[in-house]
């Protein structure tokens, strides 16, 4: 979890005002979860499902503009 986080951190500082982020969005979620099932980090079998609310959206864009 903490790499997720770390990493939807970095993503959301630098991609959130950008013009698609939800495509973006949507190319990260694969993408972290790609790079957790090559580090052995999940299993073939295993679920993991990654909600981002709009509190943490607000957050984000309230940072940016700071």
């Amino acid at each position: 979890i903490q790499l997720i986080l770390s990493e939807l951190n970095e993503f959301l500082k630098t991609k959130y005002n950008t013009n698609n982020f939800d495509e973006i969005l949507v190319k990260f979620n694969k993408d972290i979860l790609e790079k957790l099932k090559s580090e052995n980090y999940l299993e073939d079998d295993a679920s993991l499902g990654i909600i981002i609310t709009e509190q943490v959206l607000s957050y984000y864009k309230q940072v940016i503009n700071d």
